[in-house]
């Protein structure tokens, strides 16, 4: 009998599919072949990494077996690299994380809050209108993702009861509250 030792000469990389927006799932698997294109048992070290560089390491698989991990809300857009690796080879793949341009909005008593919840910069304004315009604030909103800007409505109406409608580019449909009572600024008179 003639006994030839298996070496290592491919690993084949895989993910589910190319394209992922935060929350979603990513399932990779990873194959370690020898020479003579059957599947080897050898240990793979998987690795993400993101467009700046940072690294993170997710764990070691064997040969032929698949981890999953769901991508973070405020990942980083762009091109990722999932990489594995074994003593002898390594395999890189690249993936994509799509923008996701979102914020939301809640009243806490008289101060509204916008707060970040995509993986971008939100950099557009948001409009309140009071009443149907009977007043409208407007401000530019320059928030970075999972942060939140409050906007103090006692500062920027006369006191009443309003109906309030927000929007602004990542609101779909306006966010609106019924019923509002600002004890706010006093008006000028003419």
């Amino acid at each position: 009998n003639l006994y030839v030792k298996s070496v290592q000469t491919a690993l084949k990389l895989q993910t589910n599919r190319n394209t992922f927006l935060p929350g979603d799932t990513v399932e990779i698997s990873a194959i370690v072949y020898d020479q003579a294109g059957d599947v080897m048992t050898k240990m793979i070290n998987v690795e993400m990494t993101a467009p700046n560089g940072d690294i993170a390491p997710l764990e070691s698989i064997g040969s032929g077996q698949k981890i999953s991990f769901k991508i973070l809300q405020f990942a980083t857009p762009g091109t990722w690299k999932v990489g594995a690796k074994t003593e002898n080879l390594d395999s890189v793949q690249e993936i994509e994380i799509n923008e996701v341009k979102s914020i939301d909005v809640s009243l806490d008593n008289q101060t509204v809050v916008i707060w970040n919840n995509g993986n971008v910069e939100y950099n557009d304004p948001v409009v309140i209108n009071l009443n149907n315009g009977e007043y409208k604030i407007t401000k530019k909103a320059v928030i970075k993702p999972d942060e939140k800007i409050l906007i103090d409505l006692t500062k920027e109406a006369p006191t009443g009861q309003y109906d309030i409608a927000i929007t602004g580019a990542a609101i779909a449909t306006p966010k609106k509250f019924q019923d509002v009572i600002i004890v706010g600024k006093k008006m000028k008179s003419a």
